[in-house]
């Protein structure tokens, strides 16, 4: 039988797919070609595991990342998928059963002193309060 609802959909992902490789950036395109995966997301992947380690550990989120070197050598290809795979499970295993267990975050936010700041920041922007 013939499910016209199933070939619009796989019509509509096939021509996204080829909209997509036909826009792409072309130096993201090279590097994924010479390194064989997506070194740019390996790159985000290895600054939001140690992130998160930061968080869990000291409470801080480090914006301007102290190992900013090595995150753009990794986007460049210093690493290979095997080594951003290995690296990518210790980080996980380590982040889930060892960290997360010790941090002193609490478990969930405190909704009203986030909604409080908000309010602060809404009258600051509008009103010009300090």
């Amino acid at each position: 039988k013939f499910n016209k609802v199933e070939y619009l959909k796989s019509s509509d992902n096939r021509k996204s797919y080829h909209s997509w490789k036909k826009n792409r950036n072309e130096a993201r395109s090279e590097l994924e070609q010479k390194n064989g995966y997506d070194t740019k997301d390996a790159m985000h992947v290895v600054r939001l595991l140690r992130t998160a380690q930061e968080a869990l550990e000291t409470g801080v989120i480090n914006v301007y990342r102290p190992d900013a070197k090595e995150l753009l050598a990794i986007r460049n290809g210093a690493w290979t998928y095997d080594e951003m795979m290995e690296y990518w499970k210790e980080m996980d295993d380590k982040i889930r059963n060892e960290i997360y267990h010790k941090s002193e975050l609490p478990n969930k936010p405190d909704i009203k002193l986030a909604a409080k700041v908000l309010m602060d920041i809404r009258e600051i922007q509008w009103y010009g309060k300090k």
